[in-house]
């Protein structure tokens, strides 16, 4: 990018570039950029985290450059969008997915020589980037209401689906385990319920020969009454 810019500026074109943020590369991009005598058109600002000042840079700038080909969802690409800022971007770049060449936004190839090509002609076209910009906001801003509305018609289609069997099994080595691991749980669950099974049982009998022992003694003591009974009966007769 700074190799591009400084092409530019060897041409005698206008312009101003901001940088906000920061990262572990800053310095050596600040440095950079003062080798490549850039400081009074090239600007770094420390990171910003106030929506309102973020909003009011997107809105102020005539094109956000993002020739990123690392990013994994160019989120920034959104934002920009949404104040109806077009975006330069890398031609095959995950940041350029849903991105329209010369439509909502602008494609280069991943090369400084590219870049400056396509700031030289878009420079002079204030009017081109700001049509350009506005189809980025109306084609690729989505707001929160549309996202929420279309994630929960993909989630009933995904449960419909679900419901209606339509999604195929499959068995892979770490369903095995998990099955696995699930059955020998269950196996040891078994084998620790056994010994409970068994005292369990060891009470019932407990409680059967208790209750059998006291009716046992209780009838013997009726006996042995009667039979003391009697014996008195029999000395009474005696005496």
């Amino acid at each position: 990018m700074l190799d591009a810019l400084k092409q530019l500026k060897g041409e005698g074109q206008d312009f101003r570039m901001v940088f906000i943020g920061k990262g572990i590369d800053g310095e050596a991009v600040r440095a950079y950029a003062e080798e490549l005598c850039l400081g009074d058109k090239v600007f770094f600002l420390p990171p910003c985290y106030d929506r309102e000042i973020i909003r009011a840079w997107y809105c102020r700038a005539d094109l956000f450059l993002f020739p990123s080909t690392f990013d994994t969802n160019g989120l920034v690409v959104r934002e920009a969008a949404a104040c109806g800022l077009a975006s330069v971007l890398i031609a095959g770049s995950c940041a350029a997915e849903d991105v329209t060449d010369g439509r909502n936004g602008f494609f280069i190839e991943e090369n400084a020589a590219s870049m400056a090509a396509m700031l030289r002609r878009l420079l002079p076209q204030r009017e081109l980037m700001r049509q350009v910009g506005e189809n980025a906001r109306r084609e690729i801003y989505i707001s929160w209401d549309t996202s929420i509305a279309n994630a929960c018609r993909r989630y009933e289609v995904v449960l419909d689906n679900f419901r209606r069997g339509l999604y195929p099994t499959r068995d892979t080595r770490v369903d095995e385990l998990l099955l696995g691991t699930a059955e020998s749980l269950d196996a040891v669950n078994r084998l620790r319920a056994i010994p409970q099974q068994l005292r369990a049982a060891m009470d019932e009998d407990a409680r059967q020969w208790h209750d059998e022992i006291q009716e046992n003694a209780q009838e013997n003591r009726q006996k042995l009454q009667e039979k003391l009974s009697q014996l008195r009966q029999r000395i009474d007769r005696y005496l």
